[in-house]
């Protein structure tokens, strides 16, 4: 503890980085949802996936937050948390979109 007096010691540095879970919560729905058409021949299952991304990603996404916060890896957590949150309001977004412009039926 040799510091001068008045100064602010510094902060640990968070490992990882945010903009990285951003980028890998932004990006993994695509490839998975690929997977997914490939495993699953039935066209109607599979399409289930697709319709609800916001909610699917979730399935993956919580077990690897789980792993990266073991790891110390906050900034990555942290990404991970907007960019899911930002593909889920999306979604939600786009549903809300279509119902709205549905609700009296087709014309």
């Amino acid at each position: 503890m040799n510091q001068p007096l008045g100064t602010i010691p510094p902060k640990p540095h968070s490992k990882g980085g945010l903009f990285l879970g951003l980028a890998i919560a932004l990006v993994t729905p695509f490839p998975v949802l690929f997977l997914v058409k490939l495993v699953v021949q039935n066209s109607e299952i599979a399409l289930l996936p697709v319709l609800f991304i916001g909610a699917f990603q979730w399935l993956y996404l919580v077990p690897l937050i789980l792993v990266i916060r073991k790891k110390a890896l906050t900034s990555m957590v942290q990404g991970l948390l907007i960019g899911g949150g930002v593909v889920f309001l999306l979604n939600a977004a786009c549903y809300g979109l279509v119902f709205f412009a549905f609700k009296d039926g087709l014309h």
